[in-house]
């Protein structure tokens, strides 16, 4: 019991690969889609926050 990804010659059966991208996908729910946001947000700030603290500015260069 395969998925049909290797055809009889041995080769990858390009229908078989592309049912795995054309195969849909249930939506996610609300509170999924907004707790998904808020964590890129939380984890985008987070980044930022810690490039800021190595930032060095010196003003006397110039």
């Amino acid at each position: 019991m395969g998925l049909g990804l290797i055809s009889a010659s041995g080769m990858a059966d390009p229908e078989g690969l592309s049912r795995l991208f054309i195969a849909p996908a249930a939506p996610p729910t609300v509170v999924r889609a907004v707790f998904g946001l808020l964590a890129l947000t939380a984890v985008v700030l987070c980044v930022a926050a810690l490039s800021v603290r190595r930032l060095e500015i010196n003003y006397s260069t110039e």
